[in-house]
């Protein structure tokens, strides 16, 4: 995921750490943050949960982008 945003030149940053827990990826354009967060052997709603649960949406609350959170199975 980092190198198709990067080579998309979006700056994409991996396993950036909050302070309750890390984000897996994240992608940052001039109107947009998008948090991926990618399970294994699980649904795609647990991994959308776990954003919610481990409010890792809580260091952009006062930015001004819109938030996409995407949960994906690897």
């Amino acid at each position: 995921m980092y190198l198709v945003f990067t080579l998309l030149s979006q700056f994409a940053e991996c396993e950036r750490h909050t302070f309750m827990w890390r984000i897996d990826c994240m992608v940052e354009t001039d109107k947009f943050i998008y948090l991926f967060e990618f399970k294994r052997d699980m649904a795609v709603d647990e991994a959308l949960n776990h954003i919610v649960d481990k409010s890792n949406t809580f260091p952009f609350v006062a930015n001004h982008r819109k938030i996409y959170k995407i949960g994906g199975i690897i």
